[in-house]
Formats: C-alpha cells, sequence, structure tokens
C-alpha cells in the first residue's frame, strides 16, 4: 500500500509542474501556429484505484487483488480548412499488492507509454482518413476477455493501423475502401499465448433510400497469423440496414456470410529402422525423425447482428447483438457471439448513474486438446460519474463477472474500480 500511495503522489508531484510550465509557454505556443491552424492541446491525469476479488475468475479464487494506475498524458487537436489531425499520448505505471499478487519480481511495476493519432482530410466529394494506435498494457487487463488467458508476469504490445478512403458517387450513393493492420506482441515467451499480426479489406457501398433510411453491402478479407503456426483466410459478405425513425430513436439489422479457412502446421515426431551391417554383425536401430504436416479445413459461418438506441432528455438505453469471427491471442479462430446493453439516466447536469450487461460466447473452430474449448462470460454492474469541478471528474464503477469454461467449474468476481481525473489547458 505504501507503494501505492508513493507512485500517485509522485504523478501528481509531475503533474504539478507540468502545469506550471504549460501555463509559461501557453501563449509563445500559440503565436507559433499560422493564423489558418487551430490548435488546442490539454493535459490530463487519471488516477485509477481497483479491487478485484477473484482476477481469473477461478473455481476457488488465488486471493484478491488491489492496485493503482496512474498515467499523466496529451490530447492535442489540429484544425485546418480540410484537414484535421489528432493526438493522444501518455504514460502510465501501475502498482498493485495483495495475497492474489504473483508479480513477486515486479516485472509490472514499470512505466506503460501508449499513442493514439488519427487524421482526417475533407477533399471535394471524397474523404481520407488514418488512424494509428500503440499500447503497452497487462496481459491481465487486455487478454481476459480475448483469449481467457492469464499471464499475470506478463506486458502486452499492440500495434495497429488503419486507414480509409469514402467517396461520394451522388446524392444518395457513396463508396468506401478501408484496411486495417493489427500486431500483438508480449515482452516474454509464454505457452499459452501466441504472437499474432492480422491484416483485413473491407469496401462498402451505401445507398441512401430517404432522410431517415439507407441500406448497406459490405465484403471484407482478412489473414490471421500466429506463432502456434495457425493461420487463416476469411471472406466475408453483409448487408445491412440503417433506420433513423426519429432523433430519439435509431435501430440497425445487419445479415451476411463469413467463409473461412484455417490451416495449422503439426509438429510431430515418427521412429522408423534402419540396418546396419559391420563385418558378421547386423545391427537395426531405431531412429526418431522429425515429422511436419499440415491439417485444413473450411467453416461457413453468419456475421450479423442488430442494434437499437433510444434518447430522451435525461435517459439514454441502448442494445446491441452481434456474431461474427473473431481471432484470439491464444492462436485459436473463434465464433464469437456477443450480446450487451446499456442504460444511463442524468441525475443532475453535473452527475449520471449508468448500468451495463454484456455477455459474450467464443466457441473455437478448428480446435485441438490443448484449446479452452466454448467459453462464455458474463458482466453487469452500475456505475457513478460526477464532475467535482470545470476540470475534474470522479467514477466509480462495479462489475460482477462470471465465467463459464468447458469441463472446467464456473469462476465467480467482484471489482470495484475508483477513478478521479485531472484536465488542464495547455493551448486554447
Amino acid at each position: 500500500m505504501v507503494r501505492i500511495i508513493c507512485a500517485a503522489a509522485a504523478m501528481l508531484a509531475v503533474l504539478s509542474a507540468e502545469r506550471a510550465a504549460s501555463q509559461s509557454s501557453s501563449g509563445q505556443a500559440a503565436r507559433l501556429v499560422g493564423a489558418g491552424i487551430d490548435l488546442q492541446a490539454r493535459g490530463v491525469f487519471n488516477q485509477n484505484f481497483d479491487f478485484n476479488s477473484n482476477p481469473g475468475l477461478a473455481s476457488e479464487s488465488d486471493g484478491s487483488i488491489y492496485g493503482t494506475r496512474s498515467r499523466i498524458g496529451l490530447r492535442a487537436t489540429a484544425r485546418g480548412k480540410r484537414a484535421v489531425f489528432g493526438v493522444n499520448a501518455g504514460v502510465g505505471y501501475y502498482v498493485r499488492g495483495g495475497s492474489g499478487n504473483d508479480d513477486d519480481d515486479g516485472s509490472l511495476d514499470r512505466l506503460q507509454p501508449d499513442i493514439a493519432a488519427n487524421h482526417a482530410y475533407n477533399g471535394k466529394g471524397y474523404s481520407i482518413t488514418n488512424g494509428l494506435n500503440l499500447s503497452v498494457r497487462p496481459v491481465t487487463e487486455t487478454q481476459f476477455e480475448d483469449s481467457g488467458s492469464l499471464e499475470d508476469q506478463l506486458n502486452q504490445l499492440t500495434f495497429s493501423y488503419n486507414a480509409g478512403f469514402a467517396r461520394s458517387v451522388d446524392s444518395r450513393n457513396s463508396l468506401t475502401l478501408g484496411g486495417r493492420v493489427r500486431l500483438v506482441r508480449f515482452d516474454e515467451e509464454t505457452d499459452n499465448l501466441d504472437e499474432s499480426e492480422r491484416y483485413s479489406f473491407n469496401t462498402t457501398w451505401r445507398r441512401r433510400l430517404s432522410q431517415t433510411t439507407s441500406i448497406f453491402a459490405q465484403t471484407g478479407f482478412s489473414h490471421f497469423k500466429s506463432d502456434d503456426d495457425l493461420s487463416s483466410r476469411s471472406s466475408s459478405f453483409t448487408t445491412g440496414l440503417n433506420h433513423e425513425r426519429t432523433p430519439r430513436h435509431r435501430f440497425g439489422v445487419t445479415g451476411g456470410a463469413t467463409i473461412t479457412r484455417t490451416k495449422r502446421i503439426l509438429s510431430g515426431t515418427v521412429f522408423t529402422t534402419t540396418t546396419e551391417v559391420s563385418g558378421s554383425t547386423v545391427e537395426i536401430l531405431v531412429v526418431p525423425v522429425p515429422v511436419r504436416r499440415s491439417d485444413s479445413d473450411a467453416t461457413v459461418g453468419f456475421n450479423g447482428g442488430a442494434s437499437f438506441d433510444y434518447q430522451l432528455p435525461r435517459l439514454l438505453a441502448g442494445i446491441n447483438l452481434s456474431q461474427g469471427v473473431d481471432e484470439g491471442s491464444d492462436g485459436e479462430i473463434s465464433t464469437l457471439t456477443g450480446l450487451s446493453g446499456a442504460l444511463r439516466y442524468r441525475l443532475t447536469p453535473q452527475s449520471s448513474l449508468s448500468g451495463s450487461l454484456s455477455y459474450s460466447r467464443r466457441s473455437d473452430l478448428g480446435t485441438t486438446d490443448e484449446d479452452l474449448g466454448t467459453r462464455h462470460f458474463f458482466s453487469f454492474g452500475p456505475a457513478l460519474s460526477t464532475k467535482l469541478t470545470e476540470d475534474i471528474d470522479l467514477g466509480l464503477n462495479y462489475r460482477f463477472r462470471f465465467n463459464i469454461r468447458e469441463n472446467e467449474d464456473n469462476g465467480i468476481g467482484h471489482r470495484v474500480l475508483l477513478t478521479i481525473s485531472k484536465s488542464f489547458t495547455i493551448i486554447d
């Protein structure tokens, strides 16, 4: 607990120094920006306090974990006549303790940088977008709902880049092209998780039927490869409809099919015999020979979903259902079904109370004996957020979590998260 308090105090000291420096340099920086560019920059400091009764959702908890994560960052936006560029970068420090803490060597007590940048250009009848994201986070946060694997000693580095091009064909029709690259790496080798890479591309045609209704058709292609000698190629076709009945009522529905071809390289050893003759002696030798063979499989699955949003002056409600093919960091291609709902009620102009419920079902395609099989994950709970001052926000969040894994006992856990956020102007 002393380490947690010291870490928070150290980050607060950095925040104070940063704010003092920003106040003296804000005017000078603003003068350096051209007259045609609108530049805004704000500093952000977040302090999270986290308690988790059963991090791995084991049938018998190995102990609870409490911790804190401090992060100081910068949010900046530059707007021109046609282009917008934004960046959100920061560095965090994570410290934890408790009876369930297995981080004996302090491998997670380190700086965790992250950066997200985006760019958009609006031309005459077309637009171009780019986005980049790089983050370093503990596997206990990044992998639980992804693969279900927990490696307390690991950090995950995730890099992604996406680009898009949209063009208006006429007043009713538009065409969009998009591509994305995602790389996942870990700071140490592990038996349960595999580094992976995914490349995808899609094209979307959209037609506006009326002021409130539009339809679209999309084709997509993706290639996934992991260090587990597993690769897949997917092709999908999806159609959908979006309708905004009134400014307060919106719903959408999509449906289509995905063809996924998986290929796994299986390694093993076979034994063969050879005969050696030396003079009058005949020897029969058993020699191990390594072999590699491939096992391929093709599946056709449904992809699509439905969504509905309803908004009143003080109430916002939404529900979403989806299904598709997803690649996890356990080196498996899975069918992922998800259902989520959220409800938010504004208590006062400064505070709101919300609740959320989510369910996901992940079933591996082309499973082996070592795979996790079908997993079910439930999560629900309330959250309270309030604005203490113009620059200080406070949030309190509780989650009840329930996990079901095939051929394993169920696990239940409780998580409480308290967040304090402070922002300050650098350039306005």
